[in-house]
C-alpha cells in the first residue's frame, strides 16, 4: 500500500538563484518519521581548535559545501561475547571554512553527519527563501508604506528584482496545485510504504564525488540500505489518486557551492547556524580522530 500524502503549506529556508524555482513547505500527511529522536552524530575540528577548549570565532568565515560520501562505522556488539562488530554506513557531509572573500580556505575538510547537517541547513534556507519573499511582497506590492519600510529592514538581501521574484514566490505557494512535493520532507526518513515490505524514503550521496544530495528508495527504517532499482517519486501519491513529484529547489541550496553560508552576512538571530554546523563538526572529530 502506497503511503498517501497531504499537502500543506509548512515553511523551512532557502535562497534563491539564477535558476532556482522555489517551492513551499508541505507536511505529508500519515507519513512516519523513523529519525525524529535519532541521536546526532558530529564532525572535525579546525586545526586552530586541536588541543584547545576555546572555542573559534567564525563569524567572518564562510561555510561551503565540500561533498558528500558514505563512512563504514564500526559499533561494538556488546550483545555478545567476544569482540565482535556491527558496520553500517554513516552518510557524512564534508565542508570547508573560507575566510570573507574566499580566496582562500582552510586545507582541512570538516566532517559531520547528513542528517544532522541538513538538519540544520535547510532550516536556515528556508528561513532565508521566507524572508526573501517576504521582502518581495514588500517591495513589489502596494502596500502600508511603514509596512515595506519595517520589512525592508529584515533583509540584507539587495538582489531582489520584481520581475523575478513575484514569479518564484508564486511558485512556492502554488507548489502543490503543480504537483510537486519539496524534497526537504525526506531529510529524516521517512516511510513511503506501509504494505509487508515496507519502504523508506531519505537523503543519499550523489553527483559526481558526492556533489550532489539526492532523495532515495531505502529497505530499512534506518535508511541505510539502498535500493538503487527504485525511483521515490514512484510512491509519491494522495488518497485521490494524485501523483507527486520531488522538488529539489531547496535541497539544492544546501550543496550550492555558489551560494555558501556567509557568516558575517546572517542576522543576528540566526548566528547559530554557523557555530551549530562547527560545533557538529567539532564534536565529529572528537569522536572520530582518525
Amino acid at each position: 500500500m502506497i503511503i498517501g500524502i497531504s499537502i500543506l503549506a509548512v515553511a523551512y529556508v532557502s535562497i534563491t538563484s539564477a535558476t532556482s524555482i522555489f517551492e513551499p513547505e508541505q507536511s505529508i500527511n500519515t507519513l512516519k518519521s523513523v529519525h525524529a529522536n535519532k541521536q546526532l552524530r558530529i564532525a572535525k575540528v579546525p586545526r586552530k581548535l586541536e588541543n584547545s577548549e576555546k572555542k573559534v570565532d567564525i563569524s567572518n568565515y564562510s561555510i561551503i559545501y565540500e561533498k558528500c560520501e558514505n563512512a563504514d562505522t564500526v559499533f561494538g556488539d556488546q550483545g555478545t561475547e567476544g569482540n565482535s562488530t556491527v558496520v553500517s554506513l554513516e552518510p557524512l557531509v564534508k565542508f570547508r571554512l573560507c575566510p570573507s572573500g574566499f580566496d582562500s580556505c582552510d586545507d582541512q575538510e570538516h566532517k559531520m553527519n547528513m542528517d544532522e547537517y541538513l538538519t540544520i541547513s535547510v532550516k536556515y534556507k528556508q528561513k532565508e527563501q521566507d524572508n526573501y519573499c517576504m521582502v518581495c511582497e514588500a517591495k513589489c506590492t502596494e502596500g502600508d508604506t511603514s509596512r515595506r519600510h519595517l520589512e525592508l529592514q529584515y533583509s540584507q538581501q539587495s538582489n531582489i528584482y520584481c520581475d523575478s521574484c513575484v514569479d518564484d514566490c508564486e511558485k512556492i505557494e502554488e507548489m502543490e496545485d503543480n504537483g510537486y512535493i519539496d524534497a526537504k520532507n525526506f531529510i529524516e526518513c521517512l516511510q513511503i510504504v506501509a504494505d509487508e515490505n515496507p519502504l523508506y524514503a531519505g537523503p543519499v550521496c550523489a553527483g559526481h564525488q558526492g556533489s550532489k544530495i539526492k532523495i532515495g528508495v531505502f529497505i530499512d527504517a534506518d535508511c541505510m540500505s539502498l535500493d538503487t532499482s527504485k525511483d521515490v517519486e514512484d510512491y509519491l501519491g494522495d488518497s485521490d489518486g494524485n501523483s507527486f513529484k520531488l522538488s529539489h529547489a531547496l535541497l539544492k541550496q544546501t550543496y550550492n557551492k555558489s551560494a555558501p553560508i556567509i557568516c558575517e552576512q546572517v542576522d543576528e538571530e540566526d548566528k547559530e547556524v554557523c557555530t551549530n554546523l562547527n560545533d557538529a563538526a567539532n564534536r565529529y572529530a572528537k569522536r572520530h580522530p582518525n
